[in-house]
């Protein structure tokens, strides 16, 4: 455990750091100040982690993970729980880390906290929702390749990781994402989603001693995994390079003869 006292002005700041013997990392971040407590869950996976045959999964989760649990089995429980509480939820991923946030008034903190653990840690992943989700992902991807300057960036990160994992979109191919089951998010999650891998973040006004009592409660059953590797990269560029990429159809989307 630590602490770090930054007075900025009348306004203090109080950090605080605890390991659980499940591996698990708090930190704390308590501003007196503050009217609203944000609480954000992160995982130390993403898409690097993946194999050729499940990549896009890490996103799908992400996606997915919002669609129900065993207390609250639909979707518009979830969504009606959080607006109710004032609170603001999301998610995203990244290369190396999955995150789920909410941000809510420090009165419902409670009340937010629980929703969020929930979601993460009973997540029922069924079949129907995962391919609801699909087409919206697909979607997703075919929004990513009609936006040049959004695309750009995958075309570039493809073209100078060529044959390791940082070189494949994070969505996935709308191959993968159309192959991908149940079974497959299961295995995910017991495998990733573990104890040692996990930090729970909050920042806001709160009771400290209370928020470390309600990680514990959450998240103190929450299993170690086995260390995992990920691909690492190796320079192997000699000499310059370019790579132009002709989008199928543009020119008849766009009435281009």
């Amino acid at each position: 455990m630590s602490y770090n006292h930054n007075n900025l002005g009348h306004k203090m700041m109080e950090f605080y750091s605890k390991t659980f013997s499940n591996k698990l990392r708090s930190l704390v971040i308590h501003d007196i100040d503050s009217l609203s407590v944000s609480i954000l869950l992160l995982v130390r996976v993403g898409s690097r982690f993946e194999n050729e045959e499940t990549s896009g999964i890490a996103h799908f989760v992400e996606h997915t993970i919002f669609k129900g649990t065993k207390k609250r089995p639909k979707t518009k429980q979830i969504a009606m729980e959080v607006e109710q509480l004032g609170a603001t939820m999301n998610a995203f991923t990244s290369y190396d880390y999955t995150g789920y946030y909410i941000k809510v008034p420090k009165e419902k903190f409670a009340g937010a906290f629980e929703v969020l653990a929930d979601m993460f840690l009973n997540s029922t992943f069924k079949q129907e929702e995962i391919e609801k989700e699909r087409g919206t992902i697909i979607q997703e991807i075919n929004m990513y390749e009609d936006t040049p300057q959004r695309n750009i960036w995958d075309v570039f990160e493809n073209f100078i990781y060529d044959g390791n994992t940082l070189g494949r979109d994070i969505v996935g191919s709308k191959k993968n994402v159309a192959s991908l089951q149940r079974k497959n998010f299961v295995d995910y999650i017991k495998k990733h989603y573990t104890a040692d891998r996990t930090i729970v973040c909050v920042a806001g006004k709160f009771d400290k001693k209370k928020i470390i009592s309600e990680t514990e409660k959450y998240f103190g059953s929450l299993q170690k995994g086995k260390g995992l590797q990920f691909e690492k990269i190796v320079e192997k560029q000699s000499k310059p390079a370019i790579k132009i990429k002709f989008k199928k159809n543009f020119r008849k989307n766009f009435n281009l003869q």
